[in-house]
Parts: C-alpha cells; sequence; structure tokens
C-alpha cells in the first residue's frame, strides 16, 4: 500500500507540469507612444519606457506571480519595476491615429517588433500579425490592441515557441496628444501617454529536455520507494 501511495506521488510530480500550464499575462504601466508621422504606408508606432509591473502564469517553469504596486503620481513602482516592455508596429495601413474610431480605426501591418523582459531574465519577443489596431475610445484617449506571432518565450536559457498568438491591448491616459508638424503643416511625429495594459498567452508544454529532468526525478522517486520497501521488508522478517 505505502510502495503504492509513493509510486501515485511520483506520477504527480511528472504531470505537474502539464497541470501547471496556464495564461501566461504580462501587466505594464506608463510608457510613451512615438509615432513617426501620421502617413499610410510609411509611419509606425512605438512605445517606449513602459515599466512591467506583474507576471502570472509561469509557475510550472519555476517562475512565481509577482507584481509591484504602480504609483501613478510619481511614476514609478513600489518597491521597484519588474522590467519593460517594449514594441514598434508594422506601417501604417489604414485611417488616422488622431481621428480614428471604432468605424474607422487605424491598423497597421505585419512586422515590427515587441519585447517584453523581466529581471529575472524571463523574456518575451515577437511580431505583430496585420490588423493592429488604434482606436479612439474617448476625449484624449486611445486603444491599442494586436496579436503577436512568431513569439519566443526565453527562460533560464530554455526557450519555447508560442504557437498560438499572444494579445496585446494598451490605453493612453487621457492627455492630449504632442504633435509635431514641418513647414508645409505635415505631421512628422506624434506623442502619447501610456497608461498600460496587458498582454496574455498560453503557457507552453515544457520542451524534451525539461521533461528529461522531471523523468530522472521520476526515477530517483522509484528508486528511493525501493529502498523503502527493502527496509520495511527486513523489519518485518526481523520482527
Amino acid at each position: 500500500m505505502k510502495l503504492a501511495r509513493i509510486s501515485l506521488l511520483a506520477l504527480m510530480t511528472l504531470v505537474l507540469p502539464f497541470a501547471a500550464s496556464a495564461q501566461v499575462e504580462f501587466t505594464n504601466n506608463d510608457g510613451t507612444f512615438t509615432s513617426t508621422g501620421n502617413a499610410v504606408g510609411t509611419s509606425t508606432l512605438s512605445l517606449n519606457s513602459s515599466d512591467l509591473t506583474g507576471i502570472s502564469g509561469l509557475g510550472g517553469f519555476g517562475v512565481p506571480n509577482n507584481s509591484v504596486t504602480w504609483n501613478s503620481g510619481t511614476g514609478t513602482c513600489t518597491p521597484a519595476c519588474l522590467g519593460t516592455m517594449t514594441l514598434t508596429t508594422g506601417t501604417l495601413a489604414s485611417g488616422s491615429l488622431l481621428t480614428s474610431n471604432a468605424a474607422e480605426p487605424a491598423t497597421f501591418n505585419a512586422g515590427g517588433s515587441f519585447k517584453v523582459s523581466y529581471t529575472n531574465g524571463v523574456s518575451f519577443t515577437g511580431i505583430f500579425q496585420a490588423g493592429a489596431a488604434w482606436i479612439s475610445t474617448g476625449k484624449n484617449t486611445w486603444t491599442f490592441s494586436g496579436s503577436i506571432m512568431d513569439g519566443m518565450l526565453t527562460i533560464g536559457g530554455n526557450t519555447y515557441m508560442i504557437t498560438q498568438a499572444a494579445t496585446v491591448q494598451l490605453t493612453t491616459t487621457g492627455s492630449a496628444p504632442v504633435i509635431t508638424k514641418n513647414k508645409s503643416g505635415t505631421v512628422t511625429g506624434i506623442t502619447f501617454k501610456d497608461g498600460g495594459g496587458f498582454t496574455n498567452f498560453m503557457a507552453p508544454v515544457p520542451e524534451p529536455g525539461t521533461l528529461g529532468l522531471f523523468g530522472s526525478g521520476l526515477i530517483g522517486i522509484g528508486i528511493l520507494a525501493r529502498k523503502k520497501l527493502r527496509s520495511e521488508t527486513k523489519g518485518s522478517g526481523a520482527a
């Protein structure tokens, strides 16, 4: 009976990494959106200096959930921000960044780049699928939403491909954008203040090498179980 219990524990040890697979979420706050203009076919939109304030869903890889408090008044984290998030879209495919709305959103071509960097060496990168959108949702407030393809999650030097698209959703603070123009009146730059948002995707299944480590653990438990059984058998015989 005891051996059966130990065997069950060993099986649970092997299964746990799969059971732990869940939705990963990165939360970010603050930062600055900057556009290279407002022209279809050439302009791009970038987000820089956005702080990572939360991470969850990677417990199966030994990365505990973590979050910090964001202080909007000072633009700082307590006790300290977890990392950074940056992005650059593909070129503007349709619409206007300044007059977009739900009926006529500004959309972007595929391309650009996306990166989340966590302070303990965890990172997530990818590029945007076509159709990332920039939509006005109120006075001086815009929402950016897009899907990431070719996602790569790096943990402890191991890289995992993310086969399902990750979703990104961010919202500006409601502050009026700063617009720059050249002498002819053409918009050459637009700056928006990011309020924050989130990125999420399904956690990948550990690679064969990782599973090998769990398999080694299973073998170790089996050896301990055999030794324990022999010890109990000898004890019973002596009695």
